[in-house]
């Protein structure tokens, strides 16, 4: 089920909730107040002085190990929820004793600049450092394991986090708006990117995701409008809607990723001009809605539908649809301005909503398969287009480039023979798309239609 993005101040509601419901401390010793937890194990955490105001004064902040009190020594071992909550704190430093951090631990410690953590501490609880605007430099243990949900939220001036190979997991919206993150390299102990962990980092321009990670969730990286290039690795097996959504300043983006569905993945990503998609792909949806710089694109042999607004307003050129593509939704290339040529490669016109092609219709030439003229005209979308041409195999046997004499290009039982080529040989698709490069000999795998082949100065068309 698709979820729906935050509102950003979701956080800020439960946070104040948690403060009114805030419980009095046991004792205070050295200006810090304290909850007992265990009288027999004699241990404590550090928690909130309520509603008084014993840490309006706070700022460099020691947390003891043990701490005094009634002539019983006890081990502090946890920072409490909402322990230091709005004090105006700038630095604090963690024992070796304190194993746990609750929720809300420092949140909206705006003064709160550097913070050492202990090697004792597995999790950074959730809203931990929730609004910390001023927190710039914190170290982490390398034992740490979790970080929770909205842990760094709004840490703007966060600009380095040094993630360590132990962490398993990180919470929902963990990083959002993190603005001075410039570079983010995921350990490969993490197998998810969660719901908008990384959304809003204006300022991150690199990410590294490695082979561990199998799921990124929804809107994980949108709005990281400086971000320059993305690579999705193989492993990852689904992707949210919108993962890379308003990624403004997105150049280049290779999906490796073994998914079927790519839902508004680079919406508004208004520089993408290079993006390589996946083998297994099946259904696009808004997908590159508004990427006004995409002129060119190759979609694989796999792709079945099409879905509303896939390629709205991009700056297309041309376009090849696979002989796979059984549907075409509502607005897929719309207000496609620079669209003159589609080829459409299966010989029965696929299911296509009647808006789908917009000013293309009377703009661009549409290019289906010999002997299919007649029933793509017959088509109630595709009889729109004003201009309808066959691609035909004339002259295929017929070499577009003379050079290459010993050279010798032919097809035979659905596979191109290429023989006397001593450099390597590139197979293209009429739309410039390159289908095979390597060795020449027997090439096969690729599906009907025609191609162009280019071999040892040699150029030919060949229909398969």
């Amino acid at each position: 089920m698709r979820k729906v993005f935050f509102f950003k101040g979701a956080f800020v509601a439960a946070a104040l909730t948690a403060v009114t419901a805030a419980q009095a401390y046991d004792f205070e010793s050295g200006g810090l107040c304290y909850n007992i937890l265990s009288a027999d194990e004699k241990t404590v955490e550090v928690t909130t002085d309520g509603d008084e105001t014993l840490y309006d004064e706070l700022q460099d902040v020691v947390i003891p190990e043990t701490v005094a009190n009634g002539g019983v020594d006890y081990k502090v071992v946890a920072i409490g929820e909402y322990a230091f909550e709005s004090a105006p704190i700038t630095s604090v430093s963690v024992p070796s004793s304190v194993t746990s951090m609750g929720v809300g631990a420092f949140e909206y410690c705006e003064s709160l600049t550097t913070v050492d953590l202990p090697a004792s501490l597995t999790a950074i609880g959730e809203t931990a450092f929730f609004g910390c605007a001023s927190l710039n430099s914190i170290k982490i243990p390398e034992t740490l394991t979790a970080i929770g949900d909205a842990a760094f939220y709004n840490c703007v001036a966060l600009a380095k986090f040094d993630f360590p190979e132990t962490l398993e997991s990180i919470g929902q919206s963990a990083f959002w708006g993190c603005e001075g993150l410039t570079s983010v390299v995921l350990p490969n102990s993490i197998d998810c990117i969660p719901y908008d962990a990384f959304g809003s980092c204006t300022g991150l321009k690199s990410v590294v995701i490695p082979n561990s990670v199998e799921i990124i969730e929804d809107g994980a990286f949108r709005e990281c409008s400086s971000l320059e290039s993305v690579e999705v690795p193989e492993s990852v097996t689904e992707l949210g809607y919108g993962v890379f959504s308003n990624c403004t300043a997105l150049k280049s983006a290779k999906v490796a990723a073994q998914v079927t569905a790519l839902y508004e993945t680079f919406e508004n990503c208004t520089s993408l001009k290079t993006v390589e998609l996946p083998a297994t792909l099946t259904i696009l949806s808004k997908t590159f809605f508004s990427c006004s710089s995409l002129e060119e694109i190759e979609l694989p042999n796999t792709l079945e539908v099409i879905g509303e607004a896939s390629f709205f307003m991009t700056g297309l050129k041309s376009i090849e649809l696979p002989a796979s593509v059984t549907d075409v939704g509502s607005t897929s290339f719309m207000l496609c301005d620079n669209l003159k040529s589609i080829r459409c490669m299966s010989t029965t016109p696929p299911s296509a909503q009647s808006d789908a092609f917009d000013n293309a219709y009377y703009n661009a030439t549409l290019y289906v398969p010999e002997g299919c003229k007649g029933d793509y005209e017959a088509h109630v979308t595709w009889g729109q287009f004003d201009k309808i041409e066959e691609m035909t195999a004339t002259g295929v046997d017929n070499a577009v480039s003379a050079a290459g004499g010993d050279v010798s290009i032919s097809t035979e039982s659905g596979v191109i023979v290429v023989s006397g080529a001593a450099g390597e040989v590139g197979v293209y698709t009429l739309g410039g798309a390159q289908v095979y490069g390597g060795k020449g000999g027997r090439i096969g795998g690729l599906p009907a239609g025609v191609y162009v082949v280019k071999a040892g100065g040699k150029t030919q068309k060949v229909a398969l």
